[in-house]
């Protein structure tokens, strides 16, 4: 399993819980790619994410080993360079007869095409409780269109991070759905 993670300094520390918790790939997540401070390890595959305003897409490109989004516009999804897209569940609030959930059909099909993969970030959940109906709706369009997905804790501390066992079965539960 992989969990995407939010450093700030504080890389090693990530690096000993993922190996506490059976975590085997680490995408460190970042506003600004700093300069290698931490010893990569040999047991756990490191991987770095730049997360960049819709504007600095191309100017990014090439700079990590995966590019960002948050919450982005259908337009920047259709362009096909952004790798990973988040926090679409992340909306002030449902629409009356319907659930807001950020994404549809359409925005489905686009990322299946372009191939890019959908992070659902599990520390929403902590802050709001309607998130999960969300993310149910956002896992059954990624699963009926083929769009590639994975469950992540979106840590900003080490001890916010998320077992593999508990990525699973969060997974599994969304899946369900």
């Amino acid at each position: 399993m992989i969990d995407i993670v939010l450093p700030s300094g504080n890389e090693s520390s990530f690096i000993e819980i993922a190996r506490r918790i059976g975590v085997r790939k680490l995408c460190f997540l970042y506003e600004r790619i700093p300069s290698n401070t931490y010893q990569a390890p040999k047991d756990i595959e490191i991987i770095t994410g730049l997360l960049c305003s819709e504007k600095d897409i191309h100017k990014n490109k090439g700079k990590a080993d995966v590019l960002f989004l948050k919450n982005p516009s259908r337009k920047a999804v259709e362009q096909g360079i952004v790798d990973c897209i988040y926090g679409l569940e992340d909306t002030p609030k449902d629409y009356i007869h319907q659930r807001g959930s950020g994404m549809n059909h359409i925005w489905a099909k686009i990322m299946a095409e372009k191939g890019v993969i959908y992070a659902f970030d599990i520390s929403l959940l902590k802050s709001k409780p309607v998130v999960w109906a969300r993310m149910k709706q956002n896992m059954k369009l990624c699963k009926k269109y083929g769009v590639g997905f994975r469950i992540c804790s979106f840590a900003m501390l080490p001890h916010q991070m998320i077992s593999a066992d508990q990525m699973k079965a969060i997974e599994q539960e969304l899946l369900r759905g």
